[in-house]
């Protein structure tokens, strides 16, 4: 065998096998993303698992503020006579009585406030959001009456929207805790 043929054998080894670990390379680089793709897949379920449960501990503490809302409203007798005057007519409240039912206001508005934050930052279903903008269209104009800061401006600026424009009302209007 001469040096041409030799250095052209040499030479069609070297192709080969180039192409043996270009195909190599391939199954290899298919075989990672294929890897890469279901660990990405596995860790977009878990980050839904994890807001899940976030959203779920959130109803939770809502649901519980929310009890003990109404169970003080409903077991004083005084605040819930002051808040059935506000719901009839805010204006009639006294002096007194404004003054009650203005500090009550600002426990449940930071509640709202804070499903407020919530909805922004997507951790409220389409219904819970229809329903906080009902009540937010609701007291409003309540809290403007007794003077009540709202403390954030994007929740001033919503409260504001709603009560220019509030949503449809749909079933009952007797939640007015949010």
């Amino acid at each position: 065998m001469s040096l041409t043929e030799m250095s052209e054998l040499l030479g069609n080894f070297g192709e080969f096998a180039g192409a043996i670990a270009v195909v190599v390379t391939l199954v290899y680089l298919a075989a990672q993303v294929k890897l890469n793709k279901e660990a990405t897949e596995a860790n977009t379920r878990q980050m839904e698992e994890n807001r899940k449960l976030t959203l779920a501990e959130h109803y939770m503490r809502r649901s519980e503020r929310v009890e003990r809302g109404y169970a003080d409203g409903v077991l004083s007798p005084e605040l819930s006579r002051v808040l059935f005057k506000v719901y009839k007519d805010p204006g009639a409240l006294d002096e007194f009585e404004r003054y009650q039912i203005r500090e009550w206001s600002y426990a449940h508005m930071h509640q709202l406030d804070a499903q407020h934050y919530q909805y922004q930052h997507g951790l409220l279903e389409d219904e819970a959001v229809e329903n906080l903008k009902r009540v937010l269209a609701e007291w409003g104009p309540i809290w403007k009456e007794l003077d009540v800061t709202l403390p954030r401006a994007s929740f001033r600026q919503e409260v504001d929207a709603l009560m220019n424009n509030p949503p449809p009302l749909e079933g009952s209007t007797t939640n007015k805790s949010g």
